[in-house]
């Protein structure tokens, strides 16, 4: 892999390692995923005025009510689930998708 160099004048060289990771979850409790993605929701920062909030909030709860592989979705960030408590490493990007085994139709 190659090295990335940082700012002009900073001598450390920077390298990126990808670690690829796939976990399967099975949901015993439909509606307590739902709830709790709903409360997750309710409770995270989002930018913007207090009617723009207001609206993205009430905008993602729709998209969860009813649809586990939104709910889980939201839960299963893995910006979350990734934890370094070591020095020299920070979590640089993420990505991930959900996909519904059991109903393999796509989400709405």
């Amino acid at each position: 892999m190659a090295k990335i160099d940082r700012m002009p004048g900073d001598e450390k060289p920077v390298r990126r390692v990808k670690v690829a990771a796939e976990a399967i979850f099975e949901v015993t409790d439909v509606a307590a995923v739902e709830q709790a993605a709903l409360e997750d929701i309710a409770q995270t920062s989002f930018a913007g005025d207090k009617a723009a909030v207001a609206e993205i909030v009430a905008e993602e709860q729709e998209a969860v009510r009813g649809n586990l592989t939104e709910a889980v979705s939201w839960l299963a960030d893995p910006g979350r689930m990734i934890s370094f408590d070591v020095p020299g490493i920070q979590c640089d990007l993420t990505t991930y998708g959900v996909d519904d085994l059991d109903n393999p139709e796509p989400a709405r």
